[in-house]
């Protein structure tokens, strides 16, 4: 009877023992079971930090990016426009034109022509040109200047004059400079001679009217 009453307390106690240290004595599977939840939901806010980094990376290249100025195509750079004019001298006459030409610039157009007088007052000269100033498909163009009413004005005189190629919002483009110089004196002589020889001929038609009456 002693040794079931000592059999009973250690089972009583061994039981209590259990009980106090608990299942996971019994069960080692149940901790390790833990452990791979904990490591596993450690890989999960590793990949979503990842992830993150990833966004916040992206994000600040594409505010990089937004905030770099757009690089520019850069045009081919060539040789400026050119424009002349021919005669480049001429002498002061009633009845003058010039010729102007220019190459270089944009194809197909449209362009203005400035004279600057003596006064440093620009006169667009359109309406004196002929044909109306236009490149071509190359970029060249051709046309005359009747100056006849700039002599009349005395806006064309002795002296150099600058002549203004621009676009239709009056932009400078080209310019150059034209000359001009008084008549020779041999040509007025000329002209007087012909005038005496005019006189003449009238003298004699009317000496001869007279004869016949």
């Amino acid at each position: 009877m002693k040794r079931v009453g000592k059999a009973l307390i250690y089972a009583v106690l061994f039981v209590s023992l259990l009980g106090f240290v608990g299942y996971d004595f019994l069960n080692p599977t149940k901790g390790f079971s833990e452990e791979k939840k904990a490591t596993k939901e450690v890989t999960k806010e590793e990949k979503k930090a990842a992830k993150e980094t990833t966004a916040e990376k992206k994000e600040g290249k594409a505010e990089k990016k937004a905030a770099a100025p757009a690089k520019k195509k850069a045009k081919k750079v060539g040789p400026p426009p050119v424009v002349m004019v021919s005669p480049q001298v001429n002498e002061l006459a009633k009845q003058l034109s010039v010729d102007i030409m220019g190459y270089g610039f944009e194809p197909e157009q449209e362009i203005r022509i400035l004279f600057t007088d003596e006064d440093g007052m620009q006169t667009d000269i359109g309406y004196a040109l002929t044909p109306e100033p236009k490149t071509n498909k190359s970029g060249a163009f051709f046309t005359t200047w009747t100056c006849d009413e700039f002599i009349k004005a005395k806006l064309v005189k002795e002296g150099a004059f600058q002549l203004t190629v621009t676009n239709p919002e009056f932009k400078p483009i080209a310019e150059t400079y034209v000359f001009f110089k008084p008549a020779k004196k041999v040509e007025k002589k000329e002209k007087k001679e012909e005038k005496k020889e005019e006189k003449k001929e009238k003298k004699e038609g009317g000496e001869k009217k007279e004869k016949k009456e």
